[in-house]
């Protein structure tokens, strides 16, 4: 599919690394990993350890896995053949302060979710002894052990970790385990590949590890597991590869004392006769050899042995890498935004842990392969173990709830209502998730492939909408007849017990039955026509929950006593359905309301033009005797809610934890308002329906303000003549002064002191305009920062005026019948046009093959382009020269020459190194000046160059300007003119490339390339003009070697032919394949994103064309057409109400949105009224009045099109009786009404 790449008109903020406000190192304590001797010895159970400790204590216990054979895919696993798997990898990225799985302020957080095919996850960068407490929390509640790790480098043990460990082993054992109980550890994890004489280091460690499995069990935890890494033995000594003998059994332990699991080399497949039951039985009595776990290498590099692990009962070890695990390092490989990526980390864990189809039953054959990045032809880990599930308990002690929520959002909603806009995360509140991603089956229950329906639905989590949370669980598609199995459960129902499905029906038709079948006789579906959720008749609306409820009395009294073992859906004859599952649950009676929480701690930890951030951190009270754990359930709680109150003004509900601590990020607050703020939490029942009252911090200073400088600018094409507007984002900024300057350096217009720089009349002159801001003394130059284009290349449409029935419109709603037809029309500015095409970069490299140039050692080249990054995360790529190619790591990591930007476009330097790792000295460039300017065409250059001494200098050239440098190499250094001693070589595997990651690196930046060219000898100063300023494709220099202008369309291997004097020169859009050696891989031509080229340089092939779309809730709109200067539709509604319509303009280039008046359909005269069941709502001089026809508490909120709330009121209320709130400012109103904690109507009135 062809992404459009393209930004929205309104404002440009130029700082990518401003948009979400993240954990930073000095708002948490991070625990060191060596120091856990010293803080078990420091722990009094009952006080505080640090400031931060309840971050890091998990309050849900740990579940107990159940298995039932009936309900597995493949039934012929059990106990003793299933094999486990431990994730070891980090959570994240381990760069830049280490945010781990902590609570966060970044959507773009790693929301792990495939639950059901792990057993233990081996944070890989959280310190040794310590885990996150909501990242065990959710973790617990899965039955999926945690634990960190002590990452200790290999060779001969540091001194940091000797002491680490003398002190950690002196302790007392059992209160190291009391101490993993308390905090919700379930194990402790070693990267043991050191070698150490200590004896009573190691013994020490064999004695600890018993007593904490022994100690945690006795507890009843069902998930405690120790991992050592089989590299240090018992003597001290690192023998990898030797299978279990009796160099690493005491490390291992027998039945009556299980110290460890093994976490096998990659080279496990050599000693396969050390790894059997029966040497299991030899050296370690009573223990299994699903204990040993056969480690696989995600990186690559590792041999290729998944066929050999069929053959052999072990387990699952997965590594990699250091810093990131290789999934999530891979999220941005299908778009570049972070719904993009968000998205698609969700499908390729479930690719990777399922399978390539990402169905269980689809299976794919296991093969051998080199490299472990999921793809359509994955087999995944449901080939080797079964789907595991802890949904067993007594319902009436915790009821079963799920509203789908990853963890994570761009927004936070709570019962369908949006609460705040912010980005968010936090794993610990993910809710419960289908057991299997996805079990659809043509049959109940049915397991083979012959039950994969062909082009049948699809499921996805999408994060457009939730009922609770960020994200919701989104099924789509059209057939005839498909089952959807969602949970595997072991619940015991009782008479009364309701089950409850929540949806929001978006689009399309359907049929929607629950299937639910009972233990012993799984295959049979309980009473369906008792559980019809949706039906073909309903129609869509995509504001409205919609709740289903059933309850185990009268006709369902037939479910009470029955152990719920299967819950799916049933789709029959879904035509185009697009379906949003916000809740699933059943509940037993009502939970009681908990306490209030008590506040220890409240802080502002910074202020800022977006808000505060701040954090919270309370006690629950509780019976539990000191250093016991206390879990959420034990105090009647669920999770806790967040909130936040600005002296003077309305609390704000920021945020979820299930931690006894939270996090805020950038609370919004009024800067004109007085500068104090208060905390705030209030805990949430078991069931959901009830919180205690809120318990609040004092009042704090918001502290210090710190000021951004970022700018942005309010349009992102502008034509000549056309007014722009530049700014500061940050409304307390100091005032400054603005300069506009043209390609000579001569100002064209300017303005002083202001925040804001208006420039009216727009500039005529087309071309790239550097900007200049000077405040306090300094001044910031933003190169090509306002780029004037002509009106030919396209421009961003404007709707300049809305039509009905022809006429302008002129009223704020228009009254028309039902089944009344009405022509919708607009008028625009001039915004079609044509111009230079590029391919876009598509999270990839655009180059191609330097043995195509027969560009060889100590030869002068140079490589321009113009380029337009749209999104750079902080350090990828700018441009290289490298080996993708290459069997060796980490020459692959390197190359012949790389680079990287910083996200705000500052190329911060580039380095040339030999193609080997023998400690070869790296050739060093950096560029104090060189910005990049982000969403803007740059023309860059860069020259490298040879002297007769075989000397060699590079040169970069930024909007045809010099830009300032200096090198160093091996002690010696220079500047822009000097030439360095060196002369690498480029081997003949290397690819020049713009854009692209740096080896495994999660980072890629997104973009468009234009006018891609390669010359022979270094650019001069009126070389680089010149090809800035286009050149002729039938005339070129002779010094071109080749020359992509894109004007062509590549050939059927997605290759571009070049022209210029080198034949057979080629070039594309490209990704690379990973192969077998660690961190290999090699180019993959793309087929490529086609895009609007550079406006400055010749070229017509891409059309630029302006296309409307109208929407219309509920209406029905036919013979729609329109161009980018007027069009119009046909407008009907079916049923009376009130209605909105919005019209979108939409090119490459942009897009504008304009709202026509409120249609209001039917014959309605005198006051608005609105018939709902058991009340009436209706309006008279800005008033509303809600009449109710039955008694009750009710409680009427009032929200208006943004979904904030206006108006609330709670009253007890009589029939006939009306309940009056005022409305306030014009607009249409959605009004919620509950009675007795249960919505029964949504409505919407219009204030006129």
């Amino acid at each position: 599919m062809k992404k459009n790449l393209f930004l929205l008109s309104g404002i440009l903020v130029l700082s990518f690394s401003s948009q979400a406000q993240e954990l930073k190192e000095d708002y948490m304590t991070w625990p060191e990993s060596s120091k856990l001797g010293q803080y078990v010895s420091s722990w009094v159970p009952g006080e505080d350890l640090f400031e931060d400790e309840n971050f890091y204590v998990s309050r849900v216990k740990p579940k107990e896995r159940f298995r039932n054979a009936a309900t597995q895919i493949d039934e012929t696993l059990t106990e003793a053949n299933d094999r486990k798997l431990v994730f070891w990898v980090p959570v994240g990225n381990a760069s830049n302060g280490n945010t781990n799985a902590r609570p966060n302020g970044k959507f773009d957080s790693e929301a792990f979710s495939t639950w059901s095919y792990v057993t233990h996850y081996g944070d890989w960068t959280a310190p040794h002894g310590w885990v996150p407490g909501g990242f065990a929390d959710v973790a617990h509640k899965n039955g999926v052990g945690v634990s960190g790790v002590a990452s200790v480098p290999w060779g001969g043990i540091s001194s940091e970790w000797s002491s680490g460990f003398s002190t950690l082993v002196g302790i007392e054992a059992e209160k190291v385990a009391k101490f993993l109980h308390y905090h919700g550890v379930d194990g402790l994890g070693y990267n043991s590949e050191f070698s150490t004489g200590s004896s009573f280091i190691l013994s020490g460690l064999h004695a600890l590890h018993e007593t904490v499995h022994k100690y945690l069990t006795e507890k009843g935890n069902p998930v405690v597991e120790n991992f050592w890494y089989d590299g240090t033995n018992d003597n001290g000594q690192i023998t990898f590869d030797s299978g279990l003998g009796n160099h690493n059994n005491d490390t291992f332990g027998d039945g009556e004392h299980i110290r460890t699991s093994l976490f096998l080399n990659y080279n496990w497949h050599g000693v396969l006769g050390g790894l059997t039951q029966s040497t299991v039985d030899t050296y370690a009595t009573g223990r299994s050899s699903l204990d040993l776990y056969a480690g696989f290498n995600m990186q690559g590099g590792d041999p290729s042995t998944w066929r050999t692990l069929k053959d052999y009962n072990l387990s699952i070890g997965l590594w990699g890498a250091h810093d990131y695990n290789m999934l999530w390092a891979d999220r941005a490989n299908n778009g570049s935004t972070d719904v993009a990526k968000q998205t698609y980390y969700q499908h390729l864990i479930e690719q990777f842990f399922t399978n390539g189809n990402r169905n269980p039953i689809d299976k794919i054959e296991v093969y051998n392969r080199g490299n472990h990045h999921p793809d359509d032809k994955w087999f995944g880990m449901s080939a080797f173990m079964t789907a595991r599930s802890s949904l067993k308990w007594d319902l009436s002690e915790e009821p079963f709830i799920s509203y789908f929520n990853l963890g994570n959002g761009r927004f936070l909603n709570w019962m369908g209502e949006r609460q705040n806009d912010n980005e968010w995360y936090n794993i610990g509140v993910q809710d419960y998730l289908p057991t299997w991603r996805w079990w659809f089956a043509s049959d109940f229950m049915g397991k083979t492939a012959d039950k994969v329906v062909e082009n049948g639905l699809e499921a996805k989590f999408t994060y457009d909408d939730a009922y609770v949370g960020g994200s919701c669980l989104r099924l789509f598609g059209s057939v005839d007849n498909e089952y959807l199995h969602l949970f595997k459960t072991e619940f015991a129902l009782s008479a009364g017990d309701v089950i409850t499905v929540r949806y929001k029906l978006v689009g399309g038709q359907a049929d929607v039955n629950l299937a639910l079948s009972a233990k012993g006789d799984e295959q049979t579906i309980l009473r369906e026509s008792g559980f019809k959720v949706l039906t073909v008749a309903d129609e869509a609306d995509d504001e409205v929950w919609v709740e289903k409820t059933f309850k185990v009395s009268g006709a369902l009294a037939m479910l009470a006593g029955k152990e719920i073992a299967m819950i799916a859906l049933h789709f029959e004859n879904a035509k185009n359905l697009d379906l949003y599952l916000g809740e699933f649950s059943i509940t037993r009676g009502a939970m009681p309301t908990p306490t209030a929480p008590e506040i220890k701690i409240a802080k502002v930890l910074a202020s800022h033009y977006k808000g505060v951030d701040g954090k919270v951190i309370f006690n629950m009270d509780n019976d539990k005797l000191p250093g016991e754990p206390v879990y959420n359930l034990d105090v009647n709680a669920s999770m806790f809610k967040l909130y936040a109150q600005q002296k003077g003004g309305e609390s704000q509900f920021m945020g979820i934890t299930t931690s006894w601590a939270g996090m805020y990020f950038s609370v919004p607050t009024d800067l004109q308002g007085e500068q104090e703020i208060r905390f705030g939490v209030a805990a949430v029942s078991v069931d959901m329906k009830s919180d205690s009252e809120i318990a609040w911090s004092d009042y704090m200073s918001m502290g210090e303000y710190t000021v951004t400088d970022d700018i942005q600018i309010n349009k992102t094409t502008i034509k000549p003549g056309e007014s722009f507007e530049i700014s500061y984002v940050d409304p307390r900024h100091a005032a400054a002064d603005w300069k506009l300057l043209n390609s000579t350096g001569v100002v064209v217009k300017d303005a002083s002191n202001t925040t804001v720089f208006t420039v009216s009349e727009g500039i005529e002159e087309i071309g790239g305009y550097d900007l200049q801001v000077i405040c306090d003394g300094e001044t910031t130059t933003y190169g090509y920062y306002v780029q004037i284009t002509s009106e030919a290349v396209g421009a961003l449409p404007e709707i300049q005026s809305l039509t009905i029935g022809g006429e302008a419109v002129a009223e704020d709603e228009v009254k028309i019948d039902v089944d009344e037809a009405l022509t919708l029309g607009y008028t625009g500015r001039k915004a079609n046009g044509a111009s230079s095409r590029g391919i876009e970069i598509n999270e990839g490299w655009v180059g191609g093959r330097m043995s195509d140039l027969s560009i060889g050692d100590g030869q002068t080249f140079s490589v321009s382009a113009w380029v337009r990054f749209t999104s750079i995360p902080e350090g990828s790529c700018f441009f290289s020269v490298e080996n993708r190619a290459s069997s060796a790591w980490p020459v692959n990591n390197w190359g012949w020459m790389w680079s990287d930007l910083s996200s705000t476009g500052k190329l911060n330097s580039y380095t040339f190194r030999t193609a080997t790792y023998n400690g070869a000295p790296e050739l060093k460039y950096t560029f104090p000046n060189a910005v990049v300017t982000p969403n803007a065409w740059n023309h860059v250059v860069l020259t490298f160059e040879y002297n007769d001494q075989s000397q060699f200098r590079s040169k970069f050239y930024l909007n045809g300007v010099l830009q300032e440098s200096t090198w160093v190499l091996d002690g010696a250094s220079g500047t822009t003119e000097t030439w360095a001693n060196v002369n690498y070589s480029i081997t003949t595997s290397d690819w020049f490339c713009f854009a692209g990651g740096r080896g495994s690196e999660p980072i890629f930046n997104n973009g468009i390339i234009d006018d891609l060219l390669v010359w022979n000898g270094a650019m001069t100063p009126e070389q680089v003009q010149n090809v800035k300023n286009g050149l002729d494709a039938n005339s070129l220099p002779q010094e071109v070697m080749a020359y992509w202008d894109f004007e062509t369309d590549a050939d059927e291997d997605h290759y571009f032919a070049a022209k210029g004097s080198v034949a057979g020169a080629k070039a594309c859009s490209f990704k690379t394949e990973a192969l077998g050696s660690e961190g290999a891989g090699r180019q993959v031509a793309q087929n490529p994103l086609y895009i609007s080229g550079c406006p400055f340089v010749p070229g017509s092939t891409f059309k630029v064309e302006t296309r409307p779309t109208w929407t219309a809730k509920r209406g029905v709109l036919s013979e729609s057409t329109g161009i980018d200067l007027e069009g119009s539709t046909k407008l009907t509604y079916s049923k009376p109400g009130d209605y909105t319509v919005t019209l979108t303009l939409e090119n490459t280039l942009g897009a504008d949105t304009k709202s026509y008046p409120v249609f209001k359909v039917g014959d309605v005269d005198g006051v608005e009224e609105s018939m709902a069941g058991e009340l009436r709502t209706y309006t008279v001089e800005g008033v509303l009045f809600v009449e109710f026809e039955e008694d009750g508490d009710y409680q009427v909120g009032v929200y208006n099109a943004s979904g904030v709330l206006v108006a609330q009121k709670e009253a007890a209320v009589a029939a006939g009786q009306h309940m009056s709130l005022s409305l306030g400012a014009k607009g249409v109103y959605v009004v919620k009404v509950m009675k007795e904690g249960k919505v029964v109507r949504t409505v919407k009135v219009l204030n006129r």
